[in-house]
């Protein structure tokens, strides 16, 4: 049990960290980000991929893509990009971070609020904590069978 509380703490910590990277990419006004996938591996320690496509939603599809077909030797993920958020209070830019493990069965959607720069103008600012919005199945995990 404490391994797993350990793996848990690891992927948060993780999910945290491609938030703040997140932000450091949009933090000039350098808005929308490009979607990315931040992993962890025995091979190639942390390593971060870029999806650069025409369309945001084609890059995001591509994302999706590469972590379906992940390396067994990828351990997590945090799958990072820009969107929107609406809430009771209206509607925010919000950077998200989809994060995952792959022998925990749930990962987690977490995401962190903005406030854009107008160009030239300083830089973007943060809303509040980073948010739980959701717990999601891990993209890694295989799904668990009941006997």
């Amino acid at each position: 049990m404490d391994d797993l509380r350990q793996d848990a703490r690891t992927l948060v910590e993780m999910a945290l960290v491609a938030l703040s990277h997140a932000f450091g990419n949009i933090e000039d006004g350098d808005v929308p980000m490009l979607p990315f996938v931040m992993t962890d591996s025995l091979r190639e320690g942390r390593a971060i991929y870029r999806f650069e496509s025409d369309s945001l939603d084609h890059a995001l599809d591509s994302a999706q893509l590469w972590l379906e077909r992940a390396d067994a030797e990828v351990s997590r993920y945090a799958f990072a990009w820009d969107g929107y958020i609406t809430l009771d209070d209206g509607q925010w830019d919000a950077l998200f971070v989809e994060a995952g493990d792959r022998l925990l069965p749930y990962g987690m959607l977490l995401c962190q609020r903005y406030v854009p720069s107008p160009l030239g103008s300083g830089p973007s600012r943060r809303v509040g904590e980073p948010m739980l919005v959701e717990r999601l199945d891990s993209r890694l995990c295989e799904p668990l069978t009941r006997h």
